[in-house]
């Protein structure tokens, strides 16, 4: 985990060619992926998806990886994240998807990768922001 958040890829690996567990999560269900991706640490991502990182796992407010890298506005590590197979509308426990954390932000190229991957405009979000 602290590896991951630093972004630190090398030392990644070493841990996980050590036996450490890709996806073991936090008490509020952060994994390594979604401190990685929160920080938008693409080659960190890159590592932990090829050895086997699931892409969607959620946090227990239900934000994914992709979702924390689009509100950081962190457009390398969305395209990484999508190419892998992450779900583009997966919205976390409040009905906010990863293209409005992005619109929240004011990440406009964010926002264009995800628009360009399907990403729905118009959903509805449980709450007001």
């Amino acid at each position: 985990m602290a590896a991951a958040f630093g972004g630190h890829t090398d030392s990644i690996r070493e841990l996980l060619s050590s036996g450490a567990v890709v996806d073991l999560a936090a008490k509020d269900g952060r994994t390594p992926l979604y401190v990685a991706a929160f920080g938008g640490h693409t080659d960190s991502i890159r590592e932990l998806l090829s050895s086997g990182a699931v892409v969607d796992l959620a946090a227990k407010d239900g934000r994914t990886p992709l979702y924390v890298a689009a509100f950081g506005g962190h457009t390398d590590s969305i395209r990484e994240l999508l190419s892998s197979g992450a779900v583009v509308d997966l919205a976390d426990k409040d009905g906010c998807t990863p293209l409005m954390a992005a619109a929240f932000g004011g990440h406009t190229d964010s926002i264009r990768e995800l628009l360009s991957s399907g990403a729905v405009v118009d959903l509805a979000a449980k709450v007001s922001i």
